[in-house]
């Protein structure tokens, strides 16, 4: 099953200004927690705190919860563009996709399958994704497949180091004991850290991946043009002397001498020659198979609109000949 292509590239700057805000968030909060370390760090030289200085820490706290909030909604707002982008990749066909879209989100709520499978489909995304597809042979596709990206391991590499931290972090309870707290800071500092990375790298995957696809779509979207034109000078010709060139608006040429309708509509099938029933009726099915609207519903409505004008010249051609041979 094909589907109508849909460009992910605007949701994915809105995904990336959404993680863009909790990256800063993080920042800030790193830098609070730093001043929070030094206050426990004088604390534990002997030098307590002024009550003036004691306002960081409720601040900490709130900035703490900012953070993990829109990092939430930014983790949902990157599924939702996950699932579109690999929505998109059946709009290619080749190479086929291993799994149904909604595997691009279910896989971060599977335990253990949590660990690799979204690695995995973020992988068919971004090779899927390469524009190169649309003009290289089979050797250098087969050369794409089995290359694995770089970014995608240091992406998938910070994730799981978030996930190992962010695990152990809610492990450790503040200790009142100074030294116990300034050690569950640096872990807390550590655990932020580890957060920003993932935050940076998933950015720009997101980025990558959305200008890849849109990359594939446009040179789908050329070759395409190409093909049509191509394919429309097999009509230029069509008329005798009282006629030079098909009307795409017409699809009924009964008002013209039948030897005229012949020739049209031969050259609308593509007949040369004397042929037999059979190669008519094989030709007319081989071209409603290339120009049936919904072959080329995933190249949008231009094409759409294309394909029906084709398909109905197609059928009325087909119906003319149906008639004179008894098809």
């Amino acid at each position: 099953m094909t589907f109508a292509y849909k460009s992910a590239k605007p949701l994915s700057i809105w995904v990336n200004a959404l993680l863009l805000i909790s990256f800063v968030l993080f920042i800030l909060n790193i830098l609070i927690i730093l001043l929070e370390m030094n206050i426990v760090s004088e604390a534990m030289g002997g030098k307590y705190a002024e009550e003036t200085d004691l306002w960081i820490f409720p601040i900490q706290i709130a900035l703490q919860t900012a953070c993990y909030v829109a990092l939430v909604i930014g983790f949902l707002s990157y599924l939702v563009w996950k699932y579109k982008a690999y929505k998109n990749l059946n709009s290619f066909i080749f190479p086929p996709v291993r799994y149904r879209p909604g595997w691009a989100v279910a896989t971060y709520f599977i335990p253990i399958a949590w660990y690799f499978l979204p690695y995995k489909i973020m992988k068919e995304l971004w090779i899927n994704s390469d524009p190169r597809f649309e003009n290289l042979d089979e050797k250098e596709v087969m050369r794409i497949l089995n290359k694995p990206s770089n970014l995608l391991r240091v992406w998938w590499a910070s994730f799981l180091l978030f996930s190992f931290i962010g695990f152990a972090v809610p492990e450790l309870t503040p200790d009142p004991e100074l030294g116990e707290l300034l050690n569950y800071y640096k872990v807390n500092v550590a655990d932020q850290s580890a957060t920003i990375l993932m935050i940076v790298f998933t950015i720009v995957v997101i980025r990558k991946v959305s200008n890849r696809q849109e990359g594939r779509f446009e040179a789908l979207y050329l070759r395409a043009q190409e093909q049509y034109r191509a394919e429309e000078s097999q009509y230029s010709d069509t008329f005798d002397s009282s006629a030079n060139e098909i009307d795409e608006d017409e699809v009924n040429y009964d008002y013209l001498p039948d030897h005229d309708r012949e020739i049209i509509y031969g050259r609308v099938l593509g007949l040369k020659g004397q042929v037999s029933k059979s190669e008519i009726t094989k030709r007319y099915h081989e071209l409603m198979d290339k120009y049936h609207p919904d072959k080329v519903s995933h190249l949008g409505e231009e094409f759409q609109c294309m394909a029906e004008k084709k398909a109905k010249l197609i059928n009325c051609a087909y119906a003319y000949f149906r008639q004179k041979y008894g098809l």
